[in-house]
């Protein structure tokens, strides 16, 4: 049996991580129940995103369904789960209670890191899954190989150089990427839904091992859900690897729970963690999804004592839109940019000052001093007092200790 948990590796036998402890301190009865079932089956079954219906989870656990929602929005508040929910299916994904992200399955614990790859193990990735190949000066050029896209010229090239990831577009489709990328469009249906990221990985991880490549840390993508006021899953941002520098967008397929559309076009615009911004009277805006969940970790009050909600808005900066200035009106704003060398964060944090001065209650933009790229480096070396400090007296206070 393989144990998924990061810091229980190699543990035969189920145990509740030790990680939990601080959090149980103060959970109901339900809560534990819920937590041991779900902790149990991710472990036998070696998978972090598990699916129950409410009857399951009622004969497993005791927990009356009419319970259910309050028990699980308690948990995913306190940062043990993630909860999406397509049509009728609730997706529940067990998280790391050290930093409330989500834990990557116990048989992906191994993994390869693709942007270490040389040329050679490239060309032989590629090569046989193109069409009419041909060598060029840096790589390959071949007719696209993609199941939507018939074309007549030779539009596709990869390029075959050390440590790059094997990159590649098609000039006539406009599709790039890498590895992942390629094992995705080759899974396109006549619709645009593709297999799941996850498994297109694993499909790229198998390929590779086939051609000899070994195995080395992992880097494990994290995917962050855009939800509406009700917490119904809209869209998603993934981030390759954990990066923050690297994301695309993508949206449930409506003909097939499990499966993804890789855009978010016809989307409603919403601000990232939205029920908890429209549920709070300050929000403070950041720029990224890992920097929200960063932020999150500090349990920050507002002068009221009330909780303080934590946001971004999709695509990063310099892509604030209407809709988003209309989710923020009558809020006490704190807004906070990154520190991009061409300044892009702080034109991106002006412009959402901008955007929401007629609506927002009041605003308040923070400055990072100079040497730190944005928030969640700001906090490798400073506390949650540090922020406060920073965002000015007024504005926010820690958390009452009982």
């Amino acid at each position: 049996m393989s144990n998924i948990y990061r810091y229980a590796d190699h543990v035969q036998h189920y145990q509740m991580p030790y990680a939990l402890n601080e959090n149980l301190a103060s959970a109901s009865v339900e809560q534990l129940r819920f937590l041991c079932f779900f902790h149990g089956e991710a472990q036998r079954k070696s998978k972090s995103e598990l699916t129950f219906t409410a009857d399951e989870i009622r004969i497993a656990t005791g927990i009356n369904p009419s319970n259910l929602g309050r028990v699980r929005a308690s948990l995913v508040n306190d940062g043990l789960l993630l909860v999406k929910k397509v049509g009728r299916v609730h997706y529940y994904t067990v998280c790391d209670p050290t930093d409330k992200t989500p834990v990557p399955d116990g048989r992906n614990n191994l993994d390869i890191d693709f942007d270490s790859l040389k040329a050679d193990v490239l060309a032989k990735f590629f090569r046989p899954r193109l069409k009419r190949c041909k060598p060029t000066d840096n790589g390959l050029a071949s007719h696209c190989p993609f199941p939507n896209h018939r074309d007549k010229n030779p539009s596709f090239s990869v390029e075959l150089v050390d440590y790059n990831g094997g990159r590649w577009k098609c000039d006539g489709c406009e599709k790039h990427g890498k590895l992942v990328d390629f094992e995705l469009y080759l899974s396109e249906d006549s619709k645009g839904a593709t297999i799941d990221p996850a498994e297109a990985h694993a499909l790229v991880v198998k390929r590779l091992r086939s051609v000899g490549v070994k195995e080395g840390a992992a880097k494990k993508d994290v995917v962050f859900d855009y939800c509406d006021a009700d917490g119904e899953l809209i869209s998603q941002t993934v981030r390759p690897g954990g990066d923050k520098k690297r994301m695309y967008r993508r949206r449930p397929n409506p003909d097939n729970p499990d499966r993804y559309i890789r855009n978010a076009k016809g989307c409603t615009h919403v601000l990232y963690m939205l029920p908890e911004v429209l549920d709070s009277e300050t929000v403070m805006v950041v720029e990224g999804e890992p920097d929200v969940q960063r932020v999150k970790q500090l349990n920050l009050r507002d002068s009221n004592g009330d909780a303080v909600a934590v946001t971004t808005n999709a695509n990063g900066a310099g892509k604030w839109k209407s809709e988003y200035t209309n989710q923020l009106r009558g809020k006490r704003v704190i807004l906070c940019g990154d520190n991009d060398e061409d300044e892009k964060g702080l034109r991106h944090m002006e412009s959402v000052k901008m955007a929401i001065k007629a609506v927002a209650q009041d605003i308040k933009q923070v400055l990072l001093p100079m040497e730190y790229r944005d928030i969640s480096h700001y906090l490798e070396s400073h506390t949650a007092q540090d922020v406060i400090n920073l965002v000015g007296e007024g504005w926010l206070e820690l958390p009452v200790q009982i």
